[in-house]
């Protein structure tokens, strides 16, 4: 190429073996630019694996090349399908014909060559086949075959497997020597197996023999017993029953052949032998049958008179149980010591069985006659009693004949004291009636009529009593106190002071009559027969005791100073101290600690009640007032001082107009009940003139240490 041009580069690609090569580039000229090149080809090795040549599959076979190298695998199907795998992975086998099988590295930049190789495939069917039972024996000896249904069995291979899992025959034919689950695996030979999992199929154990158990109900005399086989069903096929009687003479009893249970009338021995499906004697029993006295014994009576039903426990010193059949066919059953109950006309079968399962009894049959009545419609009543306290007592038996019934009449303690229609009672309390049909057994509850006996009253206490009659005008209560509950009739009666005695009509059968005149009174109760119980009289006069309370019209308290003023009404049976409606005190003086309008009640002895009232004011100023005007000839206007209940002390003195002092009066001590100063006008023995006079007082309260003085007047006119 020369200097300054431009070549046109070429590529070119050659196969070559492995070795070194030389290059040379030569022109038209057959120059050789510039030199030869050395070019060194290296050699790669194949990828490894190994696969068959030839293989035989039984339908499909999971086929996996063998290699150490990390490859992958691409299978064409003679079909000309392909499948690529990775090393390890399954290729399904499936198609007869050749494959073509293609290795390469994974790695597409490493240094190993792929390689293709073929394997030939030769692809058979599964074989049908069956496990087959074709003999046994009495001895439990069986056979067993390989069933290919007609195909040659030396082609096949054949693995009888037990129930350990282990291979225990390899032929068509297997003799088995254990029991369980076994499995028959056949697979073609020269090929892959076939993808069928081995038959299982089971081996029962032989039953050489099997339990047979007997059980014989009691043969009563003249009755039947019930033999009873136990037994495995499932291996029995055949039973037989054989008869031994006393004298060791054998019967084959035919009727009864496969019968599990027999019905037998005859004592003996009796024997059952079972067979299997093969006719082998597999287990035989016998059972001694015995006739028994022991009875389920009872005693019922054979004919009863019931009254609409009754109920009865059968005697018997045995746990039984009892089945009853109605003469309408009804059955039922009652179990030991219980009720039976009879309700119907007729006979009744009874019949008597064990109730306790380990003492078998014979059962016992008997029948009883049931003569049944409606029950007696009664009431026990009062059939005569007169004042006197004679009482007679009736069972009412609503028409029907006494000869047609039983009466029993029982006193207050159950015992029996009469059996006749009538009863005169010697007692009293609570008594009973029963009536039944005749020769009947008692009636069903209620059938018993209970009645109380009362001692006839013949005098009764009754007491008379009366409110006070306190003034002119007032009404008076006056009341009965008597039992009631044994009166029907009440009179009453008024006699004046006179000895006028008047029926009071209009207060007839009142417990209370209110009533206004002074006088006796008298009451008289009766019974409901009109007899005379008692009487009773009171007298009513009004009362004679002029007492009254006695109480000021205001009072005045200080509470704060302690100053509270007792009031003294007087002298009575009870005292009531009310303020506002409410009782604050029952004393006789009473001391009172708040304001208030008060009522006082109080009673005297003859049980009068008065009432007077009273205000109470809180006053707690010391305070004293004087009349300013009074009269010499007037003694009820004198000169008066007043004070307070604070007050303790009082200083009066009263000058005249020149100066001459002519009152004076001290007292003290006033809250104990001494009077304040008073003055009529005289002095000196004679009386004042009229005029105005000059007052001056002093009081004190002694508690509170106060002292006070008043300046004023006083003007006397006559």
């Amino acid at each position: 190429v020369k200097s300054g041009e431009v070549s046109d580069v070429q590529q070119f690609s050659i196969n070559a073996a492995a070795g070194n090569y030389i290059l040379e580039l030569t022109n038209g000229s057959g120059c050789v630019n510039p030199k030869p090149e050395r070019i060194v080809v290296r050699g790669k090795p194949q990828v490894t694996y190994t696969i068959p040549d030839r293989i035989s599959i039984c339908e499909y076979f999971d086929f996996v090349p063998f290699t150490n190298q990390a490859l992958v695998f691409t299978l064409t199907y003679p079909d000309n399908s392909k499948v690529t795998k990775n090393k390890g992975e399954a290729f399904r086998i499936d198609q007869s014909g050749e494959y073509f099988l293609l290795g390469f590295e994974s790695d597409a930049m490493g240094g190993l060559c792929p390689r293709e190789t073929s394997l030939f495939v030769t692809l058979t069917n599964p074989i049908d086949y069956e496990p087959e039972l074709i003999s046994r024996d009495c001895f439990g000896n069986k056979q067993y075959k390989a069933n290919l249904f007609g195909i040659d069995p030396s082609r096949f291979n054949i693995r009888w497997i037990n129930e350990k899992n282990e291979v225990v025959g390899t032929e068509e034919f297997l003799f088995p020597i254990s029991s369980g689950q076994f499995k028959l695996d056949v697979q073609p030979k020269n090929s892959e197996a076939c993808p069928v999992p081995p038959k299982a199929f089971m081996i029962e154990n032989s039953a050489l023999s099997v339990e047979v158990n007997l059980k014989a109900s009691f043969l009563c005399p003249g009755g039947s017993s019930f033999i009873e086989l136990e037994t495995d069903l499932n291996e029995v096929k055949k039973i037989f029953w054989l008869f031994i009687d006393p004298s060791g003479n054998t019967q084959v009893l035919d009727q009864f052949e496969n019968k599990r249970e027999i019905t037998i009338q005859n004592p003996g021995i009796y024997e059952a032998v079972v067979f299997n499906d093969l006719n082998c004697e597999i287990g035989r029993k016998f059972i001694i049958v015995s006739e028994t006295t022991a009875i389920a014994a009872f005693e019922i009576p054979e004919q009863m008179i019931v009254c609409d039903f009754f109920q009865l426990i059968p005697e018997t010193e045995l746990e039984l149980n009892f089945t009853i059949v109605s003469p309408n066919g009804d059955i039922s059953v009652v179990g030991p010591g219980e009720n039976i109950s009879f309700s119907q006309d007729g006979i009744h079968t009874i019949t008597a069985e064990s109730a306790d399962p380990d003492n078998v009894l014979c059962a016992v049959t008997k029948t009883i006659l049931i003569i049944k009545f409606a029950p007696v419609n009664f009431e026990p009543q009062i059939f005569e009693q007169d004042c006197e306290g004679k009482l007679v007592f009736e069972a009412n038996l609503f028409g029907k004949a006494a000869a047609e019934v039983d009466v029993f009449w029982f006193n207050e303690i159950g015992v029996l004291v009469g059996t006749e229609q009538f009863l005169t009672p010697e007692t009293y309390g609570m008594f009973s009636l029963e009536v039944r049909p005749k020769g009947s057994y008692p009636c069903p509850a209620p059938n018993i009529k209970k009645f109380e006996v009362i001692k006839p009253i013949v005098a009764l206490e009754g007491n008379l009593s009366s409110t006070p009659f306190c003034s002119q005008g007032e009404n008076v209560t006056v009341s009965l106190e008597t039992d009631f509950n044994l009166v029907s009739k009440i009179t009453w009666y008024f006699r004046d002071f006179s000895g006028n005695l008047v029926w009071m009509r209009n207060f007839t059968d009142q417990k209370e009559i209110v009533v206004s005149k002074e006088g006796t009174y008298e009451v008289e109760v009766f019974n409901n027969l009109g007899c005379l119980l008692g009487r009773d009289v009171i007298m009513v006069m009004r009362s004679m005791d002029e007492s009254r309370p006695e109480v000021e019209e205001t009072y005045l308290i200080c509470p704060a100073l302690g100053l509270d003023e007792g009031i003294d009404p007087g002298n009575f049976q009870k005292y009531e101290w009310i303020l506002n409606g409410k009782l604050v005190s029952e004393e006789a003086v009473f001391s009172p600690s708040e304001r208030g309008n008060y009522t006082l009640a109080v009673t005297n002895p003859e049980g009068c009640k008065y009432a007077v009232t009273f205000e109470v004011l809180v006053e707690c100023k010391v305070q004293v007032t004087h009349t300013t005007g009074m009269s010499t000839k007037d003694s009820q206007r004198p000169f008066r001082v007043y004070s307070n209940p604070l007050v303790d002390e009082v200083g009066v003195w009263i000058y005249n107009n020149w100066g001459q002092l002519v009152y004076q009066c001290a007292n003290q001590n006033l809250t104990s009940g001494n009077k304040p100063c008073e003055w009529f006008g005289d002095f000196n023995g004679k009386t004042i003139e009229t005029g105005t006079y000059a007052v001056k007082i002093i009081y004190k309260n002694n508690i509170e240490n106060i002292s006070k003085s008043i300046l004023s007047s006083v003007t006397v006119v006559d």
